[in-house]
């Protein structure tokens, strides 16, 4: 889908601003999650 949407469109440059955006968002969610579960795992092991 990502790349589909950069070539469909006329802005080149602001379609990969949007797909590199859009990769940040995830490699950020990615590692909210891991560092939350491993805040729990220690929580839980420190009860």
């Amino acid at each position: 889908m990502l790349v589909a949407v950069g070539h469909n469109t006329e802005r080149a440059s602001l379609a990969a601003r949007g797909k590199q955006g859009v990769l940040w968002s995830l490699v950020g969610a990615g590692g909210i999650g891991v560092t939350s579960s491993l805040v729990l795992a220690f929580y839980n092991m420190a009860k």
